[in-house]
Order: C-alpha cells, then sequence, then structure tokens
C-alpha cells in the first residue's frame, strides 16, 4: 500500500498579515521551529513514500525555506490560486498513492503520534476516508468546518456531513475538522472544487467517512489568537525564518 503525506501551503494568509508583516504565514516560528517544521515532524509517525508540499511560486521565502531547509521533501505549485481542495488534488496527482495524508501547518498538533495512529488504524480497518477534528467552542464553531454524526466509540463519529462555516445561530455540533485527512484513492475522483463539498459528496454515495476526535493541545497558526497561543505555550516571542 502506498502513502504520501501532503502539506497544502499555497495560501496567502491573509488573517496573519499583522504578523507576517508580507512574509509566508508558514515560516512563524513558535518556539525554536516554524509551524512548517513542526507539520512536517508528524510525517515520522508513520512512513510515507511521498512528502509533498504544495505551494505557490509568488511565495518566494517559503519556497526558498524549503529548498534550504527541508532538502528531502519535493515541492510542487498551485499556478492558481483555487482553494485548499485544488492544492489537495496537486499533491494527489504527484503521488497517486493508494492512501494520502493531508495536514495543513496552520494547525500546530502537540502531542500529534496519538492521533495519526488512531487514524491511520481506522482507515486500514475500514478502508474509509478519515478526517481529524478538535472540540471547539460554540462561539468559534462558526469559523470551521464541522462535523455531523453518530458516535461508534467515544472518540470516533460515523459522519453523515461537513457543514462549512456555519451560521452563528445555527451551529449543529462543536466538532470542527482541524487540517488532518486520510483520504483513499477513490476519494480524488470527487475533488473537483471545495473540499467540504467533495467530502459530503463522497458520503453522499454511500462511502464510509469517520471522523477522529482529538483533545490534546492544538493550536490554530493561521489565526492571531491560535498564534498567540502557541507562542504562550512555548513561552517564545515571535521570529521569522531567515
Amino acid at each position: 500500500m502506498k502513502k504520501s503525506y501532503v502539506i497544502p501551503a499555497a495560501g496567502l494568509g491573509t488573517r496573519m498579515a499583522d504578523f507576517t508583516k508580507g512574509q509566508s504565514k508558514e515560516i512563524l516560528y513558535a518556539g525554536k521551529k516554524t509551524v512548517l517544521e513542526y507539520c512536517v515532524e508528524e510525517s515520522e509517525s508513520t512512513d510515507y513514500d511521498d512528502i509533498i508540499i504544495v505551494s505557490n511560486k509568488d511565495k518566494k521565502d517559503l519556497n526558498k525555506f524549503i529548498k534550504t531547509n527541508l532538502t528531502d521533501i519535493k515541492i510542487v505549485f498551485q499556478d492558481t490560486r483555487k482553494g485548499l481542495g485544488d492544492a489537495v488534488r496537486i499533491g494527489f496527482e504527484h503521488t497517486k498513492a493508494d492512501f494520502t495524508a493531508v495536514a495543513l501547518p496552520d494547525e500546530l498538533c502537540i502531542k500529534y503520534k496519538k492521533l495519526w495512529d488512531k487514524m491511520w488504524n481506522l482507515a486500514r480497518s475500514t478502508d474509509s476516508l478519515i478526517i481529524g477534528a478538535k472540540p471547539v467552542p460554540l462561539s468559534q464553531a462558526h469559523l470551521y468546518g464541522v462535523i455531523i454524526g453518530d458516535y461508534a466509540k467515544y472518540d470516533v463519529i460515523k459522519t453523515i456531513h461537513i457543514v462549512e462555516k456555519p451560521d452563528k445561530n445555527m451551529i449543529p455540533s462543536r466538532v470542527a475538522a482541524m487540517g488532518r485527512y486520510i483520504f483513499p484513492k477513490l476519494f480524488f475522483k470527487y475533488l473537483k472544487t471545495d473540499l467540504s463539498e467533495a467530502i459530503n459528496n463522497y458520503i453522499d454515495d454511500g462511502h464510509d467517512v469517520y471522523t477522529v476526535e482529538y483533545e490534546d493541545d492544538v493550536f490554530d497558526c493561521g489565526s492571531p489568537s491560535g498564534y498567540k497561543k502557541a507562542l504562550r505555550y512555548f513561552d517564545e516571542g515571535a521570529y521569522f525564518a531567515s
């Protein structure tokens, strides 16, 4: 079984403009590493045949950082920014793996091995699409894609739908997708536009999707408040990659 690990990193990161000052958000430091390096480090929890970062040619500082510091990793480009779903599709096209793990560097996971072990065990045993998720306050749920489904185990949800950024007054769930996925090869024919829409179409066609709930420390480093929490966790100031 061929497995690949894809990191989408082509986005502009407009929410973080005050921190990045024009630099790519993926090379913000939290502690002694950039958020991108933490995301790459997660790939060590499983043996992957390919590790790919999907960037954009305009992100020259990020591309230089990857070529200088992450020399064993393949970098490919999303020429036109068409969203996360398109970036994931581009990563898959360069691997054609049986299963493709996707990790967004925005979400900094501390105890990631436990999460990936659960996700991969479930993917192997069910041959299904797996989503990593986290509980969020109701006041923040409208910022995420939230999971609707029934608990198969205490931390595993048989997923029936994802509501992307729901109305503040109609929050169906506090369980939010956190940018960790395992996609079987079959899923990629559904991936034409939006990622959540593609997952919902996959479910509607009768395919199983499970969500693993992760309750350890995770920081949304794609938002100013989440990044500040990560800095406090590491007790460090904000630094940039050179």
